[in-house]
């Protein structure tokens, strides 16, 4: 994924749980998250640690959650969010990384 489909794949995880994200401390926390991660990636600013905070964040205190998340952006974020990949996932995204690499 590059930097837009992130930024596509971050908003829609957005509208997509936003029901579900409880008006409490924790759900205004993650809110902030989500403005903060999408700021710097409308500003082409760093956003990759935000990005990698916001998802492990979501996946730790919403596990309920995770299905909504890509499979496909917690490979693009990386980092700490490969925890949260099988192997299986990770050879299958590994390889088509190489596939698109050789192709360009």
């Amino acid at each position: 994924m590059i930097r837009p489909d992130i930024l596509a794949a971050l908003e829609l995880l957005q509208q997509n749980i936003s029901q579900a994200i409880p008006e409490d401390e924790s759900g205004e926390a993650l809110k902030s998250q989500f403005s903060a991660t999408l700021d710097a990636l409308r500003n082409n600013q760093e956003f990759a640690f935000l990005a990698e905070d916001l998802l492990t964040g979501l996946i730790t205190h919403y596990p309920n959650l995770t299905p909504a998340i890509p499979r496909e952006l917690l490979w693009s974020i990386g980092g700490s969010c490969l925890h949260f990949l099988g192997d299986e996932e990770i050879d299958a995204f590994a390889e088509q990384t190489e596939r698109d690499a050789t192709r360009h």
